[in-house]
């Protein structure tokens, strides 16, 4: 049996309507930013139960138009240390100043670590949502920490459209949010984001923003701050069929994740110390399917044995602690991020995708049981 590591699409049933709004948008003329963005932003605000969403063209691009409206420039932003590198440019790019915070053995952002790097002068602190998981209690201390302070949360929540915690979606947790609509997402629209606030001020500035903040008037006078951050109306078009199907999209997900960790609690590897990273207790979306190696088990040697036995492995959720991507930034201090840096070398991805059949989880376990003895 070949097993591969993730797999991505739309459901067959989902092929007539995006294809009758295809030709719909060709016909009317409007490529871009017209009434199917529109309608994919009042579907994705109605599912995070917030006043308004802002697409775009990418969730870096939602991360830097969210710093920017709240206005970091000169100020500290606390990030997690497993934050894409490119959430760390964004703050640069914005005129703020990254601080890394260390990571939990879940991966989530440590609570004693933010309220350590907590100081004054930090404008925000931006929460990851990680690999399609709500973070634990931790999100709330961390959030009611930062009203204390008068702090800012940014909740980047790039994989996690569609989850939810305790019935609160992903995104509203914060002051603002951002999310990844990108083609390996679980709710994806081939490549996209979205910023969502209740804001009203906020989502207007990134609206202009977007648009590479041109003022529409008879000067046509272009501001430094905005970027072609659009997204044309066929992306959007794919966005709000996904939208519509993400309940089904959800419950084949959760139902994969369910039939996989039945085979781990009946496999050996709990006794192994090979530690689940995934919270079933929370709608979780699960982007990834994410698991901790014991100490001495060496990660990409498990990963080779995996796939010498025909089970290929989803990409890490994190090859690196982000400040090995700034060796020269004497600004992204890497003293403080131990737990990210263990982390980074111990999880795996196990494939994961909607349809996986009972035979496939087994397999997979059944393997990684075989990979662990060998690889000590």
């Amino acid at each position: 049996m070949s097993i591969p590591g993730t797999k991505t699409g739309f459901p067959p049933e989902a092929y007539e309507g995006i294809v009758k709004n295809f030709i719909e948008s060709l016909s009317s003329g409007k490529m871009t930013l017209g009434p199917y963005t529109q309608n994919f932003e009042e579907r994705v605000a109605q599912r995070v139960n917030v006043r308004r969403a802002v697409a775009c063209s990418s969730s870096t691009a939602a991360l830097e138009m969210a710093l920017k409206v709240i206005g970091v420039k000169g100020k500290k932003v606390l990030l997690s240390a497993l934050s894409n590198p490119f959430s760390v440019k964004a703050v640069k790019d914005s005129g703020g100043i990254p601080v890394l915070c260390d990571v939990g053995f879940d991966g989530f952002l440590s609570t004693v670590s933010v309220r350590e790097l907590l100081a004054d002068g930090s404008v925000a602190v931006a929460i990851l949502s990680y690999v399609g998981i709500m973070p634990n209690s931790g999100l709330d201390v961390i959030v009611d920490v930062c009203k204390e302070q008068g702090v800012l949360v940014i909740e980047d929540a790039s994989h996690c459209f569609g989850a939810t915690r305790q019935e609160k979606a992903a995104g509203s947790f914060g002051d603002i949010g951002c999310f990844s609509f990108s083609e390996d997402m679980p709710i994806q629209c081939g490549s996209g984001g979205m910023l969502v606030t209740n804001n009203e001020d906020w989502a207007d500035k990134a609206e202009k923003m977007r648009d590479l903040d041109i003022v529409h008037n008879l000067k046509n006078v272009q501001e430094p701050e905005g970027s072609d951050w659009r997204i044309t109306e066929a992306q959007a078009i794919m966005g709000i069929s996904q939208v519509m199907w993400a309940d089904d999209i959800i419950k084949a997900r959760q139902g994969a994740c369910a039939l996989l960790g039945k085979h781990y609690e009946e496999s050996s590897l709990r006794s192994k110390h090979v530690h689940l990273l995934v919270n079933t207790e929370v709608g979780g979306i699960y982007y990834k399917y994410m698991m901790m190696l014991p100490d001495g088990v060496d990660k990409e040697s498990v990963c080779e044995y995996m796939s010498s036995r025909g089970v290929e492995m989803a990409a890490d959720a994190c090859l690196n602690p982000v400040h090995m991507y700034f060796p020269n930034d004497g600004a992204v201090d890497a003293s403080t991020v131990t737990g990210a840096k263990r982390f980074a070398s111990q999880h795996i991805c196990l494939p994961f995708y909607a349809d996986m059949s009972d035979a496939e989880a087994y397999t997979i376990m059944h393997r990684l049981e075989e990979a662990v003895r060998a690889c000590r």
